[in-house]
């Protein structure tokens, strides 16, 4: 028992900061993972100290399905010696790097976990923090393709009381680390995307951009180009080859301009080259009501949904975006955190609105007469820290659903301070 809590029941991963476990919290009776650091009173142990409670205020301070779920961080003392632990997400799945050791990702695979990492790297962008540490080991992958990005022990943000490095000392991983980290140690956005166009390229090929010991994979990422991706991977599309140069460009400013411009990109290519290679499956069951006045109108209301759903000649739409407000207080908006967003719709009352007797709209217990029926809905967004009045907030594929199969729109929500 680990702080007489958690039950240690087998180790999972291992590294230089210590252990990962499986365990079950009894408290809340499920299975987490645990990563332990074991202590030895030195001052490099209170730095992993330190990077293992940023980790648990960055990552737990993040809430996205594609971001690792921080529960808990603490520390104990066994037999004499100091632990301290971070409780996390227990996530099944491959990490990439031991998927990579059989080789490169099918295409549409890569795509797709790459356009996974810039989503989750999209909500750690818009809160003002950059990982640092994008690499196949921090990411795991789910048996239905999900990807999950870890280790957020890192990461540098806009307040300098988490910025825990040490000078002189090289924070990251050498074979994904852009050429302005390697040259004068900056960070931001754009170094998170060389990283994640290292992976994109390790994940198509089978190998690294580039490769080599100490000084010389450091010189290679300084001055040299990487292989234009073709001449490995003729089959890959002319797009792809693109995006990949413009990701792992030395200049930052050659780089996209934002995670969501590559995530556009990456989900552009895989629709268009490889939108219809999934296997088919069956759908659920579903129940429907239709109503119409008389048989003539629901014949063709009919004809138009079988149209619809089995006619070739009805391409796909994505749904409208949506627009919203939140307003907050001054203190909020400075501090940041995760807010509820109540969302309300409208749609008529089917109960009551084809009959076009008033009578019965009225004495409808439905919609109690109004004619139309409420649909309420809460979404919790997160704010980052030190948000302008006025600014905007892009949620992506929670607006109106797609048409015949389509992307759902974006939802826009604009951020207003009290007075």
């Amino acid at each position: 028992m680990l702080d007489g809590r958690y039950r240690l029941i087998e180790p999972v991963g291992a590294g230089g900061f210590g252990q990962v476990w499986q365990a079950h919290d009894p408290k809340v009776d499920r299975l987490v993972a645990v990563k332990v650091l074991t202590g030895d009173g030195s001052a490099d142990h209170d730095r992993q100290v330190a990077r293992f409670a940023r980790e648990a205020a960055v990552a737990g301070g993040l809430a996205h399905p594609r971001i690792v779920t921080i529960h808990d961080f603490g520390s104990a003392m066994h037999h004499g010696r100091p632990y301290a632990y971070l409780v996390m997400q227990l996530l099944p799945g491959t990490s990439l790097s031991a998927l990579l050791e059989a080789g490169p990702l099918p295409l549409p695979k890569a795509l797709y976990t790459a356009s996974c990492v810039a989503d989750a790297l999209g909500a750690a962008h818009e809160a003002g923090l950059t990982h640092r540490d994008i690499k196949p080991s921090n990411i795991m992958v789910r048996d239905n393709g999900e990807a999950t990005v870890v280790d957020f022990g890192i990461t540098k943000g806009s307040d300098a009381r988490h910025d825990i490095t040490t000078t002189g000392v090289m924070i990251g991983t050498p074979a994904y680390m852009a050429p302005e980290v390697l040259a004068a140690g900056i960070f931001d956005h754009r170094s998170d995307l060389y990283s994640l166009g290292c992976v994109l390229f390790e994940m198509v090929t089978g190998r690294r951009p580039f490769t080599g010991a100490s000084w010389h994979l450091i010189n290679q990422h300084l001055t040299e180009p990487p292989a234009p991706l073709r001449t490995l991977l003729p089959d890959a599309p002319v797009e792809l080859e693109e995006l990949v140069a413009r990701l792992l460009a030395k200049v930052p400013a050659h780089r996209p301009d934002s995670v969501d411009e590559v995530y556009d990109l990456l989900e552009e290519i895989h629709d268009r080259y490889f939108g219809d290679t999934a296997p088919p499956s069956r759908g659920a069951d579903a129940t429907s009501e239709l109503w119409a006045d008389g048989v003539d109108e629901a014949y063709a209301l009919l004809k138009e949904r079988f149209d619809r759903c089995f006619g070739d000649t009805v391409p796909p739409s994505r749904g409208a975006d949506a627009t919203s407000e939140l307003w907050l207080q001054p203190d909020e908006a400075a501090e940041g955190g995760i807010f509820p967003l109540h969302m309300t719709a409208h749609r008529i009352c089917r109960a009551c609105a084809t009959t076009g007797d008033e009578t019965r709209v009225l004495d409808c217990a439905a919609c109690r007469g109004k004619g139309r029926v409420s649909m309420r809905r809460t979404l919790t967004i997160r704010i980052p820290a030190g948000i302008r009045n006025g600014q905007k907030i892009r949620l992506r594929k929670m607006g109106a659903p797609g048409k015949y199969g389509g992307a759902p729109g974006d939802m826009y929500v604009t951020v207003h301070i009290a007075d």
